[in-house]
């Protein structure tokens, strides 16, 4: 029930995405904690930056807060230097810079701060050559572990006890969003403030009458969830910041919480982003709101997205799977409608194959590299569009020091797959006109033809737009579902070009059933 609930608000924040005139689409840091050149984008509307320990997470997480009004990279990154000794922090040049869509309006900004050789250790804000900008406006949450975690600032928080306190009711969406979140339910949770501006929590519960206690009688996790709950259920377009999500909370606690923050984002209009070690915690976005940091030699960078099955030999999870990692929705499209009929031929359970897509062929031999490390290239297949087939070389190159051999398979013909799929509907067209209810598809096919006859641009790019068209404006269906249809017949059929591959990939599948029994 839970997985079904995160997909449904997943295909909701996706949507609502698109109207939202106020979002930090980017940030690039350079020259900061052994980081040399890093770019971070963000597209969902929730993140989670996942990775080992000093990969990064907490700079990129720090960075963001730098982006509005309110943190200055002064704050957030201070440099140390001894009046008495010569120890002092030294940095390169440092920048961060942000690209956003503030108020429906696309805007770039940075900070710079130079060395001591430059003598300029300031921090200096630019706009990269605009006139007459400043930087944008917006609420910025920040929650971090430091939170009362030594006994000087517990003895703080307990002097308010000596003092006049105001009681103050908490509202209504915070108590809701706790009671969803955790297991029990408040007849009473009120904060407790002083004058110096401390503040405190204090709750009864209902199945407990006699039980009345401050948060310093409170679980970590549900002190936690408590004041994450305060601090931004009222808040509208802010920016949330919070570093390890997941500390004190169980692993289900962890997905109800980050359930309930994309909900919370979707009416809210906030831009939430974590950092967590938890694979409970990444898988609760879909692959586009996954960022994965790794630290290298001398960098840090971002392995791309759909790469769960990194993702899952990162933290340590067994993949009894036999991946296969294609190059867009496209290609998955066709994999998926060949598998279709694979799985009944070969007796081949949904659980036994992992299909996915990125984001193009230039990722690939990183992709390659990466699950060479974790020996498990026997266990996955690249397949290649039919115009990638120059990529081959890259990926065997890239897996060549570990000593395997990648399985690498190509879609049919030398062309785009769109291009592919367009001839093969058309040059079939009665066929597919019964199969997508439509009479005079061949018609259509001319006419579209007919349209983009004049069309200058490369091949495979007149290729993709008139599939485009054809799928969104003549079937009214999703192009992701017309592909697999169409991989389905023509693995079915075994007809031209198609043969090549099924067969390829029964010998691969049996290959590896062999050798995983």
């Amino acid at each position: 029930m839970l997985e079904q609930e995160l997909k449904r608000i997943w295909e909701q924040l996706r949507a609502e995405k698109s109207s939202r005139d106020t979002f930090l689409e980017e940030v690039h840091i350079r020259g900061i904690r052994g980081i040399s050149d890093l770019r971070v984008p963000f597209s969902y509307p929730v993140t989670v930056i996942a990775g080992a320990n000093a990969c990064g997470k907490s700079t990129v997480l720090f960075s963001l807060a730098c982006g509005y009004k309110k943190y200055t990279p002064a704050m957030l990154f201070p440099n140390f230097r001894s009046e008495h000794s010569n120890l002092e922090d030294i940095s390169d040049r440092t920048e961060l810079s942000y690209s956003y869509l503030h108020e429906g309006r696309r805007l770039r900004m940075g900070w710079k701060r130079g060395t001591e050789s430059t003598k300029s250790m300031k921090w200096g804000r630019n706009f990269f050559g605009e006139k007459g900008k400043k930087q944008p406006e917006r609420f910025v949450y920040l929650r971090t572990l430091a939170n009362l975690k030594n006994p000087s600032e517990v003895q703080s928080i307990l002097q308010i006890g000596r003092s006049r306190l105001d009681s103050k009711e908490i509202d209504a969406a915070l108590l809701a969003l706790a009671h969803r979140i955790l297991p029990f339910r408040y007849n009473v949770l009120q904060i407790l403030t002083s004058k110096t501006g401390n503040d405190i929590l204090f709750a009864r519960r209902e199945e407990e009458q006699h039980c009345a206690y401050s948060e310093f009688h409170m679980s970590a996790g549900e002190r936690a969830i408590l004041r994450l709950s305060k601090d931004i259920s009222l808040q509208e377009n802010a920016l949330v910041l919070i570093d390890e999500i997941e500390a004190g909370l169980h692993p289900y606690t962890q997905q109800q919480l980050m359930l309930e923050l994309q909900r919370l984002s979707l009416r809210k209009k906030l831009q939430i982003i974590v950092t967590t070690h938890s694979l409970a915690v990444l898988n609760t976005v879909p692959p586009e709101g996954r960022i994965i940091l790794e630290r290298t030699e001398n960098n840090v960078v971002r392995c791309p997205n759909y790469w769960d099955i990194i993702q899952k030999a990162f933290y340590g999870v067994s993949n009894d799977k036999l991946s296969v990692l294609c190059e867009d929705s496209v290609s998955e499209g066709l994999i998926r409608g060949i598998f279709d009929n694979l799985n009944i031929e070969s007796d081949l359970q949904h659980r036994d194959i992992d299909i996915s897509r990125d984001t193009g062929k230039d990722e690939f031999p990183l992709h390659a590299k990466a699950i060479a490390q974790f020996r498990l290239i026997d266990n996955f297949i690249f397949v290649l569009d039919g115009d990638a087939r120059d990529t081959e070389v890259k990926i065997r190159e890239a897996v060549k020091p570990s000593g395997q051999i990648p399985t690498i398979l190509f879609l049919p013909t030398n062309q785009a797959p769109e291009q592919w799929i367009w001839n093969i509907i058309g040059k079939y067209s009665d066929e597919y006109s019964e199969l997508f209810k439509i009479k005079d598809l061949g018609r259509e096919i001319r006419r579209s033809d007919q349209l983009f006859e004049s069309a200058t641009d490369k091949p495979g790019n007149i290729a993709k737009n008139k599939f485009f068209n054809f799928c969104d404006g003549f079937l009214k269906r999703d192009m992701t579902d017309v592909c697999r249809i169409v991989g389905r017949k023509e693995s079915r059929e075994m007809r031209g070009d198609m043969l090549e591959l099924v067969n390829s990939l029964k010998e691969t599948v049996n290959r590896w059933r062999t050798a995983n029994r």
